[in-house]
């Protein structure tokens, strides 16, 4: 019987960068969140946490992970590691996370497919070693029949809309409020209005406008630089409401009969009605508005 590879590259340029294994690793995330691809270096017995999935290593292992507007995915280049509910991954193998849910499968990647993806982007000596070993043996596979490309990007369902997607999709943010509520709708609307609620209090901007709807923005502009400028701005506008900004603090999110139409109750007494709206499996902020007493 034939096995069948999966690719774990994405259809965009990636960069790999050697990032350090750290619990919540910000730099890695970091560069997932633009993007890129990285390379972490896992100890044995450590565990690198990414978006809130957790990565357990079962000897030293160089583990490449990138990240597509539905999946995480962990490639593991050498060694062995193991995800948060046990499903296990040795060299050649990738752990594929959904992002809304807990849910972790394995599959072969194709390590000719992402040494292709990764061009000349420079790679770590010991990385670069290791996934030609995996290239071989899987040539080895090929040849004899034993394996065979199954021709799906992990990465990039559908590679001609995944950049635009990501373009609103990928801010860390909304990463971990999919992952926190594991499918849940409720949870993900209550997630979602707090979230708002705590950014602008805090004056996070940068947080208030990746929870911001995108569609009025990219209505104006399809270039993804000018529509995020654009809406930056505007979250920056509400920021500087000082009045806003105080009734956010210490704000109740009151949840209703749709989920999608929380209450905001301030501790003045005041309450804004918050309309949620839907967008490629995520939340979106698309109105705040005072609610008249």
């Amino acid at each position: 019987m034939k096995r069948a590879t999966v690719s774990c590259a994405l259809a965009l340029a990636l960069t790999a960068a050697l990032a350090p294994a750290a619990h919540g690793d910000a730099a890695l995330e970091q560069a997932l969140s633009e993007g890129r691809g990285a390379v972490a270096r896992v100890a044995a017995g450590e565990t690198i946490t990414v978006y809130d999935a957790a990565f357990a290593a079962e000897a030293d292992s160089l583990v490449y992970f990138s990240l597509s507007s539905d999946y995480l995915a962990a490639a593991v280049l050498s060694g062995a590691v193991a995800s948060a509910d046990g499903v296990e991954a040795g060299s050649g193998r990738v752990l594929v996370a959904t992002l809304d849910g807990a849910r972790t499968e394995r599959f072969q990647f194709d390590a000719a497919q992402l040494r292709r993806t990764l061009g000349s982007a420079p790679l770590d000596p010991a990385a670069a070693e290791a996934l030609a070993a995996i290239e071989q043996r899987q040539a080895r596979l090929k040849f004899f029949g034993l394996l065979e490309p199954v021709g799906v990007n992990a990465a990039a369902a559908s590679p001609q809309v995944e950049p635009i997607r990501q373009s609103y999709l990928n801010e860390p943010a909304l990463i971990r409020l999919r992952r926190q509520a594991q499918g849940d709708a409720g949870v993900l609307a209550q997630g979602t209005a707090q979230a708002f609620v705590s950014a602008l209090a805090e004056g996070s901007v940068d947080e208030v406008a990746a929870l911001i709807d995108p569609a009025p923005f990219m209505a104006q502009s399809t270039d993804p630089v000018a529509w995020r400028a654009a809406r930056r701005s505007f979250a920056e506008t509400l920021a500087a409401r000082p009045a806003l900004v105080a009734d956010m603090s210490g704000a109740e999110v009151v949840a209703g009969a749709d989920a999608a139409r929380p209450a905001i109750r301030t501790a003045s007494g005041k309450t804004y009605a918050l309309a949620l709206t839907p967008r490629d499996r995520a939340l979106f902020v698309a109105a705040l508005e005072e609610t008249p007493q």
